[in-house]
């Protein structure tokens, strides 16, 4: 996964220039599911790396959301008959918001301002990657979005959504498999060129580019962490990574997901935590070199 650097826009009569850039790393299902079986993805059971618990396919069957699907499958009357397979978490965990609080975690205590960013909460069910989970050979998760809430929106000023946050793992990869709809998604690079041409200077200090755009059924979205990211985080990396052959990462700073929550209703995606930051020699990061 290469890095081609940004456009430069300079407007007639200035002295600065605009990046822009349209990075936004998007494989099809197919592809998705070619790169899980060349790489020779094994999860227990036999089950796929793409929507491993079949979601959508049961769902429609049972003309049940991908929600209430997966509520009934881990907190249903009779769920001992129709739990997910083995690896997941037995109930969801609440969520009470999504990255919508910067810096993450809410140092306030530390000097640090937090700012919230979006409004919103979620549930989520995760298949933690070995040695704590041997059924995945990657951290799975299923992540239901909470529909639009106007009012929160009008009190706190804030959209509806996930707020951007940094990707520290080696890669994540966002795949609307389990709904047919699409999706707003948005990535972001932070200073995705060092300067500009001239050692010129960003306009109005604008250095970080931010592509969205309908994340399709069927679509995946791979986000890896930058070089930056990488690089700082490459002191506590051996004490939580299990594969001391992690890749390192292509050329950039900073990298980051965000999602808007624009439906009605709770809206479920499924993410990779890839163990590698992928590459074209490397299976999009799901087996390391």
């Amino acid at each position: 996964m290469s890095v081609p650097p940004p456009i430069f826009v300079q407007p007639t009569g200035w002295t600065s220039y605009f990046p822009v850039d349209f990075r936004y790393p998007v494989y099809s299902k197919s592809e998705l599911e070619k790169a899980a079986q060349d790489a020779k993805v094994r999860i227990s059971n036999d089950r796929p790396a793409y929507d491993p618990e079949g979601i959508l396919a049961r769902s429609k069957a049972r003309n049940l959301s991908a929600a209430q699907l997966l509520l009934d499958l881990t907190t249903g009357p009779d769920n001992k008959h129709k739990a997910l397979g083995p690896g997941w978490n037995e109930e969801h965990y609440f969520v009470p918001e999504i990255h919508a609080r910067y810096p993450e975690g809410g140092r306030d205590g530390n000097g640090v301002s937090v700012r919230e960013t979006a409004t919103g909460t979620g549930l989520t069910w995760v298949a933690p990657m070995p040695p704590a989970n041997p059924h995945f050979p990657f951290k799975n998760l299923y992540t239901c979005f909470e529909g639009r809430n106007i009012q929160n929106e009008t009190s706190k000023g804030l959209p509806s959504g996930g707020g951007f946050h940094e990707i520290g793992d080696a890669a994540e990869t966002i795949i609307n498999s389990v709904e047919e709809a699409p999706v707003i998604v948005g990535m972001a690079t932070g200073v995705p060129w060092p300067t500009p041409p001239d050692n010129g200077e960003f306009a109005w200090g604008l250095t970080d580019v931010v592509t969205v755009r309908w994340l399709m059924p069927g679509e995946g979205l791979v986000t890896p962490a930058g070089d930056q990211t990488w690089a700082e985080d490459a002191p506590w990396r051996p004490r939580h990574d299990q594969d001391p052959l992690r890749g390192t990462g292509a050329d950039g700073g900073r990298n980051y997901h965000w999602f808007i929550f624009q439906h009605d209703r709770f809206v479920c995606t499924q993410e990779w935590v890839h163990n590698c930051i992928p590459k074209a020699s490397n299976f999009l990061g799901l087996k390391c070199e």
